[in-house]
C-alpha cells in the first residue's frame, strides 16, 4: 500500500531583473541540500 503514489507539486514564479539568476541558483541548492535535486525538475523559460 502507497508504493504506486505519485505527488505533483507545481510553482509558478515571474522574477524579473538582475537577482533572478541568484534566486535559482538558491533554489538549486536548497534542493541539493535536501537531497531533492534528482528528483525536481526546474523549466526556467
Amino acid at each position: 500500500m502507497g508504493r504506486d503514489l505519485k505527488v505533483g507539486v507545481t510553482f509558478n514564479l515571474t522574477a524579473d531583473g538582475t537577482g533572478t539568476d541568484g534566486l535559482l541558483a538558491d533554489l538549486r541548492q536548497i534542493l541539493d541540500e535536501l537531497q531533492l535535486a534528482e528528483r525536481v525538475r526546474i523549466d526556467v523559460e
